[in-house]
């Protein structure tokens, strides 16, 4: 080969590393701000710049999903629900309808004294957990029975602490017919009259894009309203 058409060749590579790494440093010097959300009836969150609060057509889409499915599952939606999503999903763009997580808030009001206070709610023991793992397994297993939603493995329950709370922590990873497998994670904080439900839900293979930002959301969550 001529020595200056290698030269030239190399000199080509040199500024297509060159460029290559200038996007890369753009990329990650992009830093996710969170923002302190305000959940009305119920405390704060902190959500990334990176998700928005589900809003507008795209919200009474899903909703008439959800409702749909769990009347099909012999259940009840709550209109106590509040939801975070990817960036641009309510807008319909490409790159929000391209990814997949969710940060869903439920409540849901009986009685008082239904519940622990939120302060003293008890510990079960290890032969309680596995009793509750079996059961919400069993139940969640008969609740899908029949659709194209199955769970694939099931992780587990565990109590953890949140904010100072101890919290019912239940967590399996989830197929749709032929879509990517879904991990999810369900927090129960039980509050005198009512319970609320944090759950976060991610593709597994986007795990290392928002796990962490789950855990800092998750950790976040505060419970204000205290019964």
């Amino acid at each position: 080969m001529d020595s200056k058409v290698f030269l030239k060749k190399k000199e080509v590579r040199k500024a297509f590393t060159y460029i290559l790494l200038m996007c890369t440093t753009l990329v990650f010097s992009q830093k996710i701000a969170y923002k302190d959300i305000t959940l009305y009836g119920i405390g704060t969150i902190e959500i990334p710049s990176n998700m928005e609060l589900q809003a507008g057509t795209y919200k009474e889409f899903s909703q008439k999903n959800v409702k749909e499915g769990v009347k099909l599952m012999g259940g009840e939606v709550s209109d106590n629900r509040i939801v975070f999503q990817p960036k641009g999903i309510n807008d319909l763009t490409e790159d929000g309808l391209a990814m997949y997580a969710r940060v869903i808030i439920e409540t849901d009001i009986l009685l008082p004294g239904s519940y622990d206070k939120l302060k003293d709610t008890s510990i079960p023991t290890k032969e309680e957990l596995k009793n509750i793992s079996v059961e919400l397994k069993s139940e969640m297993e008969k609740m899908l029975y029949g659709t194209n939603l199955k769970i694939i493995e099931w992780i587990g329950v565990s109590m953890v602490k949140i904010n100072g709370n101890n919290t019912l922590k239940f967590s399996y990873i989830r197929k749709l017919k032929s879509n990517p497998k879904v991990k999810v994670e369900t927090y129960v904080f039980q509050n005198y009259d009512r319970i609320h439900r944090l759950t976060i839900s991610y593709r597994v293979e986007d795990t290392t894009l928002w796990e962490p930002k789950m855990n800092r959301i998750v950790n976040s969550f505060k419970i204000t309203n205290i019964k």
